[in-house]
Order: C-alpha cells, then sequence, then structure tokens
C-alpha cells in the first residue's frame, strides 16, 4: 500500500464530505506484534534494568528505574508494587496543580504482561501497571476498592468493559500516544 493515497469521488471532486482519504502506513491488530516478554527471558536478554513506566495527564511518558534483582524481589511480593506520592499524576512540568495533594501514597502495581524490552536504551525493559490505593477506600458506588478513578489504565478498562468495545478496537485504543499504556 502506497504511503499516501487520495481518491475523490469523479462526480465531485471538490466536496469534502464525499471523499474517501487513506493517509500514512494502514495497520491491522494481527501485524503489530507486541513484543512482550516473560520475567524469565530477562537475563538471557542482557536486561540489567527495568523501567517501571506510566503516562501522566499531560501524556508525558515518566518511569522509575530499578535494577534486575530488585525487579525479582519485588515480584515475589503480595502486590509488586513501588510507592508514589498522590501529587505524581498532577505534577506538570515541575509543579502540583490544585486539586492535587502531596499528602498521601498511591502504588502503581506492575502488570507483567506489559513486560517488554526497551529498543532505545540497551540492557533495559519497560513494564506498566495500574495505580492503586495502599489500603481500601470507598468507591463512588459505595464499595470498598483499590482503585484509583484517575490512573489512565484504570480509565480505560473501564471504559473498554462499560462500552463492551470490540477486542480490534481496544487494542487500537491502547495504541494510540494517550494510551501508551498498552493493555
Amino acid at each position: 500500500m502506497p504511503l499516501l493515497s487520495f481518491r475523490a469521488p469523479a462526480e465531485s471532486p471538490a466536496d469534502p464530505v464525499n471523499m474517501d482519504s487513506v493517509i500514512g502506513v494502514k495497520y491491522t491488530p494481527a501485524e503489530v506484534d507486541l513484543g512482550t516478554i516473560s520475567v524469565s527471558e530477562l537475563s538471557s536478554l542482557s536486561v540489567k534494568f527495568i523501567r517501571i513506566q506510566w503516562t501522566d495527564m499531560c501524556n508525558s511518558i515518566r518511569f522509575r528505574v530499578i535494577p534486575l534483582s530488585h525487579f525479582k524481589k519485588l515480584l515475589a511480593t503480595a502486590r509488586p508494587s513501588v510507592s508514589m506520592s498522590k501529587c505524581v499524576l498532577g505534577v506538570v512540568f515541575v509543579t502540583v496543580i490544585p486539586g492535587f495533594s502531596v499528602v498521601g501514597e498511591y502504588l502503581y502495581v506492575v502488570d507483567t504482561s506489559t513486560l517488554r524490552i526497551c529498543p532505545y536504551a540497551p540492557g533495559h525493559a519497560v513494564v506498566f501497571g495500574h495505580f492503586q490505593e495502599k489500603t481500601p477506600v470507598l468507591g463512588a458506588n459505595g464499595i470498598q476498592t483499590l482503585s484509583v478513578p484517575i490512573c489512565a489504565r484504570t480509565i480505560l478498562d473501564r471504559i473498554v468493559k462499560q462500552k463492551n468495545i470490540t477486542a480490534w478496537s481496544s487494542s487500537w485504543a491502547s495504541r494510540q500516544s494517550s494510551f501508551s499504556w498498552n493493555r
């Protein structure tokens, strides 16, 4: 398929409503290799560090880097996670925006199904997760929950569940820039 193709109907070439255009490379879910790996493969792939990564509210990539040996110890715990201040989701550049408190902590619980090699950083792998409360809190529906409603991956999961989106569209949404949490 050409990088840029454009076809306008012969009867109305100047009518933007009836134009059919395809710009860029077209991918289907079957063509996209997520490149995920298992924890047992990390050492054989010369991985020395793990980037525990998330996307903040401004679509900036944030991460913590930990040694592989510590990551393996982390995975042996009941809730494999790192602790973060509750203001982490409300930081814009170096400023905490109004409405976010510097008091309190979230856990960022890793999701090993998102583990992959960083092609741009030799010796590093990346993993995503979900923000969770450290202890259960009363949710909007009156039920105890660990879920953080403003966690981007939690929001995407909720949309997928509520709207019953097909496997293809949820896969597509997870690859968009603002949905870089790799469901």
